[in-house]
């Protein structure tokens, strides 16, 4: 079991699409309702529903335009939690919320806990404000571990053996289910390191949130701590070209379109943007390996030279 310690907190999520209320095993004789797991962020989301398909109900309540990692749930959304038949953390810091309230520790596992040797620890702790979070701290360890591929394996094995102790006779498609995501997910390794290989670095980055992507890839990664909604004042972009005298760095990973003005400007110094998102939402549309697709295709569009 991948269990956390009684004293460390718990999960709370807002259904995507349905009721916290549970539901019920279609044809099920006595209609006992499904287990219902709630999860942390979009990736846990995605693979739990991969692997246990209608055996579960998987709720992963963060509102729209939240940040997973930041988000502050109310008590009544942490009552939901510790009433879930199984949380799934991601681990490695992530929303630092769950460290503060009382989960079900019995129920609640770290997807992260057989990979915690490969925690990558960020050097400089730096506290900003955007969004509707509020003021958050970017330090400590670096939490978007799915974004390396085989750590996101390693969450993905955590959850089926969760599930299999949850729905014990769902344990052969659960294999196969696992199975066939881990084939997807060791493609999408693939098509990223030929992606990034593509492309000469070292790599700048809008925000630090691609710790194991530039591990994984040897990015050779420098950060800033730009929103891709607000423009750059001018003491930013002083230090930003500083920091291209001394580290040229021809590409610029970002999660979202920065705003016209910062796109002209970084297209004025050399440097050319690639979005890259990191999947912790909900998409609007498609899924968790579209969404990863879609980064490749961005990625292999700066190589080609397209805009």
């Amino acid at each position: 079991m991948h269990r956390i310690s009684a004293g460390i907190a718990a999960v709370a999520l807002v259904c995507s699409g349905c009721s916290p209320q549970s539901q019920s095993v279609p044809g099920d004789a006595d209609s006992r309702p499904l287990p219902r797991v709630y999860v942390v962020n979009y990736p846990l989301a995605y693979f739990a529903q991969r692997l246990g398909g209608d055996s579960i109900q998987v709720l992963f309540p963060v509102p729209e335009g939240v940040d997973p990692a930041n988000w502050n749930p109310d008590a009544d959304r942490i009552v939901e939690f510790q009433t879930a038949d199984l949380v799934l953390l991601n681990g490695a810091d992530y929303a630092k919320w769950t460290l503060r309230a009382t989960l079900p520790w019995s129920r609640t596992a770290v997807t992260t806990h057989d990979v915690e040797n490969q925690y990558l620890k960020v050097a400089e702790a730096v506290t900003h404000t955007h969004g509707p979070e509020g003021e958050h701290e970017h330090g400590g360890i670096a939490s978007e571990t799915w974004l390396d591929p085989q750590l996101a394996i390693a969450q993905a094995r955590v959850i089926r053996e969760e599930l299999e102790n949850l729905v014990p006779k769902t344990a052969t498609s659960l294999t196969a289910n696992f199975e066939s995501l881990q084939t997807d997910l060791e493609a999408l390794d693939r098509d990223l390191k030929a992606a990034f290989a593509a492309l000469p670095g070292p790599w700048v980055a809008s925000h630090p949130v691609y710790d194991y992507l530039d591990r994984r890839y040897a990015l050779n990664l420098q950060c800033m701590h730009w929103e891709p909604d607000q423009t750059p004042t001018d003491e930013q972009w002083q230090a930003f070209e500083d920091m291209l005298k001394s580290t040229p760095s021809p590409f610029m990973l970002w999660e979202g379109e920065p705003t016209p003005e910062t796109a002209q400007r970084l297209q004025q110094l050399g440097v050319t943007t690639v979005v890259f998102r990191i999947g912790d939402r909900r998409p609007a549309s498609g899924d968790y390996l579209e969404l990863m697709q879609d980064n490749v295709k961005r990625l292999r569009d700066a190589a080609a030279g397209r805009p």
